[in-house]
């Protein structure tokens, strides 16, 4: 945890340089949690839950939320809405800047397949990242590598409503590059160890489905 947390905070403010930036590629944006008027409340876990949670370590580095007055905040309901701002990603600008910084100092970009850990060797480089991700599972044979989450929906972008909200474990979050909509599951195990890629836009429609009144 220790370690966790030195990473986080280092990161943390290595992408606060980025705030101000030309594209945005790093902003604070108003970000909402919202109750259920209806007492609605996700189902405890039917696993036992083995996971870490460590994001408390770090509420002295994030912005301080707090409860909004009823005319603060946009939406429909009868409960008390907390919010503050939050660090958000306009990942197409993100990804550009630092591509171009990349290339500017001298970097170069190679597409290139590696059928099995042996081809690595291939390479003239004398130091490798290996940062294959979930690639990792099929190239070096780790079986311990499971995915951990669902889907995520993209819907066309909304540049004059930059603001997130989080409601019945479901998230949605307007950025420059897109509107990210997921529902998160009843715990950490939605979407662990399920590995199907294929799109679900019945998910979308029903993460949308349980947002809308919000807005109605």
């Amino acid at each position: 945890p220790d370690r966790w947390e030195a990473l986080a905070r280092r990161s943390y403010a290595r992408h606060l340089s980025y705030v101000g930036l030309a594209g945005a590629p790093v902003e604070f944006t108003p970000q909402h949690y919202v109750p259920a008027d209806d007492g609605w409340s996700a189902p405890e876990p039917d696993r036992e839950d083995d996971f870490a949670h460590l994001g408390r370590r770090l509420d002295d580095m994030t912005p301080v939320w707090g409860e909004l007055p009823d005319d603060g905040h946009p939406f429909q309901t009868a409960k008390r809405v907390r919010g503050g701002l939050g660090m958000v990603f306009n990942v197409a600008e993100y990804s550009h800047r630092l591509m171009t910084d990349f290339l500017t100092l001298g970097g170069r970009m190679v597409r290139r397949a590696f059928a099995d850990p042996s081809s690595l060797t291939a390479l003239p480089d004398p130091v490798i990242a290996n940062c294959t991700g979930y690639g990792a599972k099929s190239l070096f044979g780790d079986d311990s590598l499971v995915p951990v989450r669902g889907q995520i929906g993209w819907l066309a972008p909304q540049t004059d409503r930059l603001y997130g909200v989080y409601h019945k474990n479901t998230t949605v979050l307007s950025r420059r590059d897109g509107v990210v909509v997921q529902y998160s599951g009843p715990n950490d195990y939605y979407g662990y160890g399920v590995d199907d890629e294929t799109p679900d836009r019945a998910e979308t429609e029903r993460a949308i489905e349980r947002l809308a009144p919000l807005f109605t």
